[in-house]
């Protein structure tokens, strides 16, 4: 439903008073400086916040994208690789067979066959799944849509002294059918995996009811692969997933330093309606500091991402989010329509000069 323009005024003005406390100006010259990037760059209220637009200059500006500006060419130049990015079951299984480190999946909730070129354990109903449940050796899970994005419909399921629990409420197999039920099954089929713990090193920097993974884009250029940018996304609070959302989940965003694996500067949200996105020094959880943090493992994380890009040319250009743990890198999921903001937010700059280079194809 579309907004009425009452509502767009509304919206403006409550940008407005929030950049203008933040920063300690008039509201008026923050509306003025709206209505400029709206007229001369078409970036809303929301792209204002979103890319702390307030400072920076002109130039500055004129770096940023949309997705409108990157969705066209990745869906062009990933056609032939629909069905990989977007079944999750047959990433993995496609993973699997290239000796890609993925996280073991227990089974898939489906009433068909899942399609996928390895027989994944299937269940239909509350009385298999919970023998299922039962007969598996791991007692924390992570589940999510075959076909889902940005971790809509996803869940932490536990087992515990014979309790089950789903995002730490107790539930029953029932109670987990429903509640899949209200993300699209049976139309849609879920999946069951092991729960991942994260690297000691990052335990003070994420919550413990997520797990961080560091987004990683790539791009096939001149006979290799080439990394683009780094986003390393920490978990805060409850959250299970690390998806960022424009601060509306409260987690955070942090540049990496593609050479070192070392954190640059860390974003997150402040306040709700709507939220500001400005740098966090310490993670709100714990109060470790982020400042000189290097990431574990990085130069084997991005090893791990050349082979996979690698072993699917197919994907000309992808956003892959892996999982630094104990026992090494894991792939988690690949993005054939990878969004530009985040990157862009934990860089603090636009990323229109890097884009623009391969759009004409320059070596």
């Amino acid at each position: 439903m579309k907004r009425s323009w009452l509502d767009k005024l509304k919206f403006y003005g409550r940008v407005c008073r929030a950049v203008a406390a933040h920063r300690q100006v008039p509201a008026a010259s923050v509306l003025a400086r709206l209505a400029w990037c709206r007229l001369r760059f078409d970036l809303g209220p929301r792209d204002f916040l979103l890319f702390d637009l307030y400072p920076k200059a002109s130039a500055q500006i004129a770096q940023y994208l949309l997705k409108g500006d990157v969705e066209p060419w990745q869906q062009r130049v990933n056609r032939n690789a629909l069905r990989l990015a977007d079944d999750k079951l047959f990433f993995y299984a496609a993973c699997r067979a290239q000796g890609v480190a993925v996280p073991e999946t227990v089974l898939v909730l489906s009433r068909e066959p899942p399609q996928a070129p390895e027989p994944f354990p299937r269940v239909g109903d509350a009385d298999a799944f919970a023998r299922a449940l039962s007969a598996s050796p791991h007692r924390q899970l992570f589940a999510k849509l075959v076909d889902g994005a940005y971790g809509h419909g996803s869940f932490k399921l536990d087992q515990h002294a014979g309790a089950l629990l789903l995002n730490d409420s107790p539930s029953t197999p029932k109670d987990v059918l429903r509640h899949c039920e209200g993300f699209g099954y049976p139309g849609r089929a879920y999946l069951f995996q092991q729960r991942l713990r994260a690297h000691d090193a990052l335990a003070e920097v994420t919550s413990a009811s997520g797990l961080a993974t560091v987004r990683l884009l790539t791009i096939h250029w001149n006979g290799g692969v080439e990394f683009i940018a780094a986003v390393f996304k920490p978990t805060v609070g409850d959250n299970c997933t690390d998806n960022f959302m424009h601060g509306r989940t409260r987690n955070l965003a942090a540049d990496v330093d593609l050479a070192s694996g070392r954190l640059g500067n860390v974003y997150g949200p402040l306040g709700s309606d709507p939220p500001l996105i400005v740098r966090v020094e310490r993670h709100p959880d714990s109060g470790k500091p982020f400042a000189g943090l290097t990431l574990p493992g990085w130069v084997e994380l991005k090893a791990c991402v050349e082979r996979a890009a690698r072993a699917f040319p197919e994907l000309i250009t992808a956003g892959w989010d892996v999982a630094l743990t104990d026992r090494g890198p894991v792939l988690l999921e690949v993005n054939r329509r990878y969004d530009v903001d985040l990157p862009q937010v934990a860089g603090n700059r636009g990323l229109r000069p890097v884009f623009e280079r391969y759009w004409r194809g320059e070596g």
